[in-house]
């Protein structure tokens, strides 16, 4: 393994991967933003947001940063009500839907 980590010391360096230069540092701004976008307006909480929009800070502080708070700040801002209106929307539509079934996944009723 040393052998490896020798003759290819730069895959260990996560601005290898993430950089300005890097591998996926074009990916990073469109990466991030997919992601709050998924979070907020597609109603699947499960992912990443708040430890992705952490490592995005870290990436924009770093001496060569692959996007910078100026862009990133703004931009996630703009996806995360662009993703509320959407979850608004699919809530308006499907919900009355929700609610007028007698017992379904979701709701069950009392009486």
């Amino acid at each position: 393994m040393s052998t490896a980590v020798t003759a290819l010391p730069d895959i260990l360096d996560p601005m290898y991967w993430l950089g300005a230069n890097g591998v996926f540092g074009s990916a990073v701004l469109p990466g991030i933003l997919i992601i709050v976008f998924i979070e907020t307006g597609l109603l699947f909480p499960l992912l990443p947001g708040e430890s992705l929009l952490f490592t995005g800070g870290l990436l924009a502080a770093s001496a060569n940063p692959p996007v910078t708070i100026g862009v990133l700040a703004p931009a996630v801002a703009v996806v995360a009500v662009l993703g509320d209106q959407n979850a608004y929307f699919i809530g308006r539509r499907i919900g009355p839907a929700l609610f007028k079934k007698e017992d379904s996944r979701f709701f069950k009723s009392t009486m």
